[in-house]
């Protein structure tokens, strides 16, 4: 099966892209390029579009052509002109901020897919009708291990500027590269979730990593749950683009 991932979600795309290829298909992530404060385009290298918004639409448009189906993550613009089986998948703020969950674009966005998918279980309040897809975590990546750097002593705050959900550390503008929150995870005792109200996709890494989640009053132990391990993950993904492509 050859699959196409438009845009990319704090790595959601890309991971899967790798699980389906471990799978045995062939699946690829496009993006922009230069919208990668955690740097999981350097971790991952998918094909990165260098040009405006306008011409990524008419470059995605055009690759899609090339695919058995499309799986576009957040991108509501490009859904009218896919005419391949295409899902939709919906992140957290595309759908749940007041800013954007009233569009009408999203709307019709819903109507003109052949699935919806929602990365937490709290959003399904929005689209009854969508499934959840767990976060999906990597494993090869995320797991208990001594680190090899040292983050004791920094903590992670949340910076919303030009990029959503950017980790920075507390009182620099230094974003802490994906290839590095293993590190930072492996050195603490516990990680903090202030998300609500789903578990962000950061806390099933540190469940990963075997470390702890503190998340609205509660103590959540390891490990990562099966659903969240990306293999698992892409199969459901698997399963779900077979079932539209027999329509």
């Amino acid at each position: 099966m050859k699959i196409l991932h438009i845009w990319d979600v704090v790595g959601v795309a890309t991971i899967l892209a790798k699980y389906q290829r471990r799978l045995g298909h062939e699946a690829e992530v496009i993006m922009r390029d230069g919208l990668d404060a955690f740097k999981i385009h350097k971790f991952y290298s998918p094909k990165l579009f260098k040009g405006s918004a306008l011409n990524f639409y008419r470059f995605a448009i055009k690759e899609a052509k090339k695919f058995d189906i499309v799986h576009i993550h957040s991108l509501t613009k490009v859904v009218l002109f896919i005419r391949k089986p295409k899902v939709l998948h919906f992140h957290g703020s595309d759908i749940a901020d007041p800013k954007f969950s009233g569009r009408i674009e999203n709307y019709i966005a819903t109507k003109l897919v052949d699935k919806v998918l929602l990365s937490t279980p709290d959003l399904l309040r929005f689209i009854p009708t969508a499934e959840w897809l767990p976060n999906p975590v990597d494993t090869d990546h995320f797991y208990p291990r001594q680190p090899k750097k040292d983050f004791k002593n920094k903590k992670l705050t949340f910076k919303f500027a030009n990029y959503p959900h950017a980790y920075t550390l507390e009182g620099t503008n230094e974003t802490i590269p994906y290839e590095d929150m293993p590190d930072y995870l492996l050195s603490k005792t516990h990680y903090v979730d202030t998300c609500a109200p789903a578990l962000c996709k950061t806390s099933f890494e540190a469940l990963a990593c075997g470390i702890p989640v503190i998340w609205n009053g509660l103590k959540i132990q390891p490990p990562c749950p099966k659903e969240h391990e990306g293999l698992n993950v892409a199969k459901r993904t698997i399963e779900i683009y077979e079932e539209l492509l027999k329509r």
